[in-house]
């Protein structure tokens, strides 16, 4: 059973389905371990066979959004970033469709406690992972 923390929606094709995953978690496989929730499994809740052309929606906290756009923000541009992304040109579309919906999106980033906002939301993010992406342990 997942903890309930951070609500994830999958929209494929025109159905939206809801389920969730531990807060700041992820994990790169195309399928979940249950089906309960609304979770995909490949045995009990398969996807389409045909994928559908339509638009997918990816649901963000406000942290990750602020600690996201802030990110972007500071890496787009730089010679590194913009080195890696140029390896795959097609990810700039999505790069700067994120971008740009998340300037659109949060106030906060005009904010005259931006700095502080933004500071308090990457602890809370770093609250919820534990020790995931942090330096080996001893």
């Amino acid at each position: 059973m997942h903890r309930r923390t951070d609500t994830v929606a999958c929209v494929v094709g025109p159905r939206a389905v809801a389920g969730t995953a531990p807060a700041g978690e992820i994990k790169r496989r195309p399928w979940a371990t249950s089906c309960t929730e609304g979770v995909f499994n490949r045995r009990v809740c398969p996807l389409p066979s045909r994928v559908v052309d339509d638009d997918l929606t990816i649901k963000l906290t406000r942290d990750q959004a602020v600690v996201l756009s802030d990110w972007l923000d500071r890496k787009i541009g730089t010679p590194a970033f913009d080195g890696l992304v140029n390896e795959d040109r097609a990810v700039w579309s999505p790069l700067h469709t994120i971008a740009g919906t998340l300037d659109r999106s949060l106030a906060e980033v005009f904010m005259p406690d931006y700095t502080d906002r933004l500071h308090r939301a990457q602890e809370r993010l770093l609250d919820s992972l534990g020790d995931v992406g942090g330096p080996p342990s001893a």
